[in-house]
């Protein structure tokens, strides 16, 4: 769980939500603080808190990402197989989610509707078979070559 270098105008929101999952799931949490300032976490033996990841190392260890929406933390997600739930605050955020939720790849929360029964939730929706597509997405993420695509495109353009 993280967002990235979005503030998220209300840490204690936030906050509370974590401890509400810690409480009423055994789910384990790796908050990724980033750029918000989140000074009162709880302690919890499911809690891992810390300020960045490695996405390449981290992200095939985990079973699911929620995060803001990012195009780019949403490729890394898809590129090792997590469903995802998108939690939007602004600009292209939405449109992901949205994405992301017709095509069953997770769940989006827009964060001004942002509840922790909402979360709780979707976090049991994205680990059911109803979240079907997020392998074969994966795989096609990590197999185009999307790089070498791109600069053929623009020689070609530039030819």
């Amino acid at each position: 769980m993280g967002f990235g270098s979005n503030g998220v105008g209300n840490p204690e929101k936030f906050v509370n939500i974590i401890k509400e999952i810690l409480t009423k799931t055994s789910e384990r949490i790796l908050f990724c603080t980033g750029w918000g300032l989140f000074n009162c976490l709880p302690e919890h033996e499911n809690l891992f808190v810390t300020k960045y990841v490695n996405h390449r190392d981290i992200l095939p260890k985990c079973k699911l990402g929620i995060f803001h929406g990012g195009a780019g933390t949403l490729a890394a997600m898809l590129r090792n197989n997590l469903p995802v739930i998108i939690i939007s605050f602004y600009t292209d955020q939405p449109t992901w989610g949205k994405i992301a939720k017709r095509r069953n790849l997770g769940a989006h929360i827009p964060v001004k509707k942002l509840t922790a029964d909402k979360l709780i939730s979707a976090l049991s929706k994205v680990q059911t078979e109803e979240v079907r597509n997020v392998a074969i997405i994966g795989e096609q993420i990590r197999n185009e070559n999307g790089l070498e695509n791109a600069i053929n495109e623009i020689e070609n353009y530039f030819s």
